[in-house]
């Protein structure tokens, strides 16, 4: 069953993405955000920033990560380094793995916030500890090379 047809069968679209008017924001600016290439157009990315924009506000991670991605890339928004790492800091605080490696990634590279390998290096163990695979290889990166963390190549796969 598709989308649609689950929409069709509830007369609306709340409790579908999340609770109520949070939930539609989120899914409109994914909409945009994630539209088809062919589709894409300038005008959908800045719906989308604007989408997570009201959602980030009122405190959803996802929203607040995916926000960060666009400062991050300058998608719909100008790109600003300093506003991707608060909405990444934003959404890891509430435990998004993806947004604790995203902040790892920009401490590691001193991006949006002064670099310190330390930061990066809890940021990925956060991530990592909730299975995200992209965080685990960069904390196996930084125990390899003695980055934030001692260095340690000894320790065999679990």
């Amino acid at each position: 069953m598709n989308i649609i047809d689950k929409r069709k069968k509830r007369k609306d679209w709340s409790g579908m993405f999340g609770p109520g008017i949070l939930g539609l924001t989120f899914f409109f600016g994914i909409l945009c955000f994630f539209s088809r290439p062919q589709n894409f157009s300038v005008k959908d990315s800045k719906k989308a920033a604007h989408y997570y924009t009201l959602a980030a506000n009122q405190g959803y991670a996802q929203a607040q990560c995916n926000l960060g991605v666009c400062y991050d890339n300058g998608r719909g928004v100008p790109q600003d380094s300093k506003k991707a790492a608060h909405y990444y800091t934003l959404s890891a605080n509430q435990g998004l793995e993806v947004a604790q490696c995203n902040l790892g990634v920009c401490y590691n590279n001193g991006t949006g916030v002064p670099q310190d390998s330390k930061k990066a290096a809890h940021y990925y163990t956060l991530a990592a500890n909730q299975g995200y695979a992209k965080a685990q290889c960069n904390l196996g990166v930084c125990y390899e090379d003695g980055t934030g963390v001692p260095q340690d190549t000894s320790e065999e796969p679990r």
